[in-house]
């Protein structure tokens, strides 16, 4: 099937402008009105307005959430320089142990050290005064206190030797504790006490 278009080309194209112009000069005309003017600019002030306070939201809102990241940087490293002190403070809580620790040892050091002589000289005169049926299974120094402890064949053996005792100054307030028969001997428990 052939169609054949009998309208000159010139009308045709007539035509065609003439709706072109016609839409032209009503988007014209209409811009024209003075009522719909006012509001076509103030849809335009508007809309301009709405996208200018939409792009500062939006500027303002980066603005802030990089003030934000600032700030959580900023409680990161505090955070991390807390977690370190935290070490510290557990190493120096440690320390003052071992500091402790070691003062009460260095206290004990020099009482020993104080009391070395004393306690060398009480046996030597010990060793020197101790008569041939006497032994002794320990001898004790607790705090100001001197505690011997021994066995011996008798009585009168046990007598001897705290008489000899007491003649010396550091044994000088010497008391025999106690006195138990056993099978064969006689255990002995004698305080000196240092006031």
């Amino acid at each position: 099937m052939i169609k054949i278009n009998l309208i000159k080309k010139e009308v045709r194209v007539q035509r065609d402008s003439s709706r072109v112009v016609s839409i032209e000069k009503i988007q014209f005309s209409v811009l024209n009105h003075p009522i719909l003017k006012k509001w076509f600019y103030f849809l335009v002030l508007g809309y301009g307005a709405f996208y200018g306070l939409d792009q500062y939201k939006e500027n303002e809102l980066n603005k802030l959430q990089q003030v934000l990241d600032d700030k959580k940087n900023q409680l990161s490293k505090i955070q991390h320089k807390m977690d370190s002190t935290r070490e510290f403070d557990t190493m120096k809580n440690t320390m003052d142990n071992n500091e402790k620790s070691v003062r009460i040892k260095l206290e004990t050091i020099k009482n020993l050290m104080a009391k070395k002589n004393i306690v060398l000289n009480a046996m030597l005169f010990v060793s020197n005064t101790i008569p041939k049926n006497v032994w002794l299974d320990t001898i004790t120094l607790k705090e100001n206190d001197f505690i011997i402890q021994g066995d011996s064949l008798d009585f009168k053996f046990i007598a001897e030797f705290v008489k000899q005792m007491k003649k010396d100054a550091f044994f000088s307030n010497l008391e025999l504790v106690e006195a138990q028969k056993k099978i064969q001997n006689i255990h002995f428990v004698m305080v000196s006490s240092k006031k």
